[in-house]
């Protein structure tokens, strides 16, 4: 034949190495997002909780006239109590860790690339403002 076939004992040992090294990077990525999220919820939680208790605070300190205004009832002061800190919490929680994964999977994949093949890397630099719009 014009071609030569790798002895089939090298194939089966590249597969493998290369299956455990998915595997091994899969289990990393796997630990490294859940205490990122733990991370970021526990954060979001803590501040949603000082972020009402501060909201608590300034309404309960208020003059008495104050409740009498009708955009200052008691079913409006407790949806904003309610509602105003967790969307706090949706942007430090959710957003900021898509943020977050997002610029860190871009850095690795650039780092990867420039490790790899230089070249090739700064053509996908290039693209990136191409890309993003």
């Amino acid at each position: 034949a014009w071609y030569d076939l790798p002895h089939p004992s090298h194939t089966d040992g590249d597969i493998a190495v290369w299956c455990y090294a998915f595997l091994a990077l899969a289990a990393i990525v796997f630990t490294v997002i859940a205490v990122k999220m733990a991370f970021l919820t526990r954060s979001s939680e803590n501040l949603t909780f000082k972020l009402r208790k501060m909201a608590y605070h300034v309404m309960i300190s208020q003059e008495a006239a104050w409740y009498d205004l009708p955009e200052h009832s008691k079913g409006i002061l407790t949806t904003r109590l309610a509602e105003d800190a967790n969307k706090v919490r949706g942007i430090l929680g959710d957003r900021l860790g898509v943020v977050i994964t997002t610029f860190s999977t871009i850095v690795g994949g650039l780092g990867v690339a420039f490790y790899f093949c230089w070249s090739v890397a700064l053509v996908v630099l290039g693209c990136f403002p191409i890309v993003m719009f």
